[in-house]
């Protein structure tokens, strides 16, 4: 009971993190890399986020682990793997100093409106309607 005001508010932060880059790790690039608007330093630097973002999803298995084994505390656990998917928003201050969001609005804007379809209360049929269409 302690720790239960620490993990509600860790658990928002990591939800918020992860449908933000279900969006825009994973649709906007994916988008401006088909629609060949990334130039080569902003490959690079997708390149670097997606090592970081592998590193993220490997530790978090291993530091579960250490936790489940109780070699460690949950608080200790979460706070290292916060660490490493701040690595992640590294990578993105890179993109955004690269230009990649200002070069592209019409894809910010509608990975942003796939994102309000995607947490509002319209059905997951919208959304796969939308991605289809955009």
């Amino acid at each position: 009971d302690k720790n239960r005001t620490f993990f509600y508010i860790s658990t928002w932060v990591t939800k918020i993190f992860y449908i933000w880059a279900k969006f825009f790790i994973g649709y906007y690039l994916n988008y401006t890399r088909f629609m060949g608007r990334t130039t080569e330093e902003q490959r690079i630097e997708i390149f670097r986020m997606l090592i970081f973002a592998s590193f993220a999803t490997t530790i978090s298995m291993f530091l579960h682990t250490l936790k489940f084994k109780k070699y460690m505390g949950p608080v200790l656990s979460f706070n290292i793997y916060v660490a490493s998917y701040m690595a992640t928003f590294y990578s993105w201050i890179a993109l955004y100093s690269s230009g990649i969001f200002t070069s592209s609005p019409d894809l910010v804007v509608g990975t942003l409106l796939g994102l309000a379809i995607n947490v509002g209360p319209l059905p997951k049929a919208v959304e796969d309607i939308y991605q289809l269409v955009f």
